[in-house]
Formats: structure tokens, sequence, C-alpha cells
């Protein structure tokens, strides 16, 4: 019996320096899953690779700044763009909107790569659009009002941006009154019930309710300066 535990725990050890020693070349470095990732976000149209690809570039922009800077020289901020706004709300395409936005979300926190996500031409359609679309899904509404609200705070041409398109303005105080509709009736159910689950969704939804309502007063209160200023 000691002899069959000692080789299954010597089997046990080989096989994890296998697994180190395949990790540990030249293929498998950050550096080289970073170029075949934005290769596949540039290039494949299979949307199964593109998830995965997506999911190793949330990764590696998460390590280091000089991964944001690749990721933007490659023009990955229009792909990611140009690619989550033609996706629906299957299960596959979720996945992969989730990947993107944490994505977005690395490279709006280096400062030498926020100007490139905010300053392109489609980036708050999209970032509205999917905040439309993806209401009804707490984890991707919160990132993307997340994202939005930074970009509203740090950048002061975003903001003008979206407040020129009355258009976006009133998509997004749309979806935050219909939050709220959503947040008083959770919170009556929530009241009543005996259910965790109930108070867990009206703690979930409350807190999609702040961030939205924190993004419109963002907004407003741009709004508010630039007109101040042009008064001067």
């Amino acid at each position: 019996r000691k002899a069959a535990r000692k080789n299954k725990k010597l089997k046990s050890i080989n096989t994890r320096l296998a697994k180190l020693e395949k990790n540990s070349r030249p293929e498998n470095s950050v550096g080289a899953r970073m170029k075949s990732a934005l290769e596949i976000l540039l290039d494949s149209k299979r949307l199964a690779t593109v998830g995965g690809a997506c999911k190793d570039l949330a990764r590696v922009t998460r390590l280091l700044p000089v991964f944001c800077v690749e990721a933007v020289d490659q023009n990955a901020v229009e792909a990611l763009l140009n690619l989550m706004q033609g996706l629906n709300r299957s299960q596959p395409h979720i996945l992969i909107i989730q990947h993107g936005l944490e994505i977005l979300r690395n490279l709006s926190k280096c400062w030498r790569t926020a100007p490139n996500v905010y300053s392109h031409p489609l980036c708050s359609h999209v970032l509205v659009h999917i905040m439309q679309g993806y209401r009804d899904f707490p984890v991707i509404f919160r990132a993307v009002v997340s994202l939005l609200y930074n970009g509203v705070r740090s950048c002061p041409n975003f903001a003008s941006k979206i407040n020129s398109t009355p258009e976006q303005v009133q998509r997004i105080k749309q979806i935050y009154q219909l939050v709220k509709r959503k947040l008083a009736t959770t919170r009556k159910f929530a009241e009543t019930s005996r259910t965790k689950n109930a108070k867990q969704k009206y703690a979930v939804l409350k807190k999609c309710a702040a961030a939205t309502k924190i993004l419109v007063e963002a907004l407003e209160n741009d709004k508010r300066m630039e007109f101040a200023a042009t008064k001067k």
C-alpha cells in the first residue's frame, strides 16, 4: 500500500512538472499569447475562436500597460467595438461581450491608451447600445455603465460628444427610468418574499440603478458646466 501511494504521488508530481514545462515553451508566453489573440481578433470570423482570443486579451491587458499599448497599436479597439455591436443575447455572444468590456476597461485604466478608447467614433454609440440591450444582465450592465461613467469623468470630450447627441442622452435617461421602475417592483416583491433569491435580485438591481443615476448626473453636470463656460 505504501508503495502504491508513493507511486501515485510521484505520478502526480511528474504530471505537474510536465504541465509546467509545456507552459514554459515560447509559444505559451504572455507575449506570444497576446500576439496570437490579436491576430485572431482582427482576422478570424469564427466566434468560438474569437471568444477564446478575447478571453486571453482580457487577461494579458490586465497585467502590464505595454500590452494595452500593443493592443491599441494593432487596432484592437475598433475591432472590439465592431464585433460587439453585431452580437446578440445568446450565451456565446454574452461571454464575448463580457470579455470585450473587460478589455476596454483595462485599456481605459491605462493613461496611455484610455484616450484611444473614448475618442473612437464608435465608442459611445456601441456602449449605449449594449447598455440598452443588456440591461437584464447585471454583470454586463454594470460593466458598461462603469465604462461610460469613467469616460464622462475622465475625458471631457467624451461627455461632450454624448451630450451633443440627443438620441444617446435620451436612451440613457430612458434606461434609467426603466431600471428605476423595475427596482420599485422588485423591492415590493422582495419585501413580501421569504426567498433569499428575491432579496439578492433586489440588491443587484439597486446597484445597477445607483450606477445609472450617477452616470446621468455626471452627464447633466458636464452639460451645465459647458453652458456656464459659454456665458463667460
